[in-house]
C-alpha cells in the first residue's frame, strides 16, 4: 500500500500548492464535484485523497482522479494546512488513503 501512495504522491511534483489555515471537507467536496464528468466518463478514474503529516507539524492534503487502468493521474491538487476539519480528520483516522465514491 506505501508503494502505491508513494507513487501517487510523486505524481504531484511540480503541482500547484493551495495554502489554508484548515483544510475543509467542503472544499474537497466542491473540487470533486467540478470534477465530476471526469469520474463518471471512465470507471477506471478513481477519486481520492491522501493526507500527510509534514515534519513541520502541517498537513499535506492530496487530491485527484487517478486511472487505475493507464496508471496516471488525470487531475490532481496539494493543499496543506495547519490542521484538517472534523469531517477530514474523521475520515482519515485509520487510513492515509481514502476513495471516494
Amino acid at each position: 500500500m506505501f508503494g502505491l501512495l508513494g507513487t501517487l504522491i510523486s505524481l504531484f511534483v511540480g503541482a500547484a500548492v493551495i495554502y489554508a489555515a484548515i483544510l475543509s471537507v467542503n472544499a474537497v467536496i466542491n473540487w470533486f464535484q467540478s470534477r465530476a464528468a471526469l469520474v463518471n466518463t471512465d470507471r477506471d478514474n478513481i477519486a481520492f485523497t491522501i493526507r500527510e503529516k509534514l515534519s513541520n507539524g502541517d498537513y499535506a492534503l492530496y487530491q485527484g482522479i487517478f486511472n487505475k487502468r493507464t496508471e496516471t493521474l488525470i487531475d490532481g491538487q496539494k493543499l496543506v494546512g495547519g490542521e484538517l476539519d472534523s469531517q477530514l480528520a474523521q475520515m482519515h483516522r485509520d487510513q492515509a488513503m481514502v476513495v471516494y465514491q
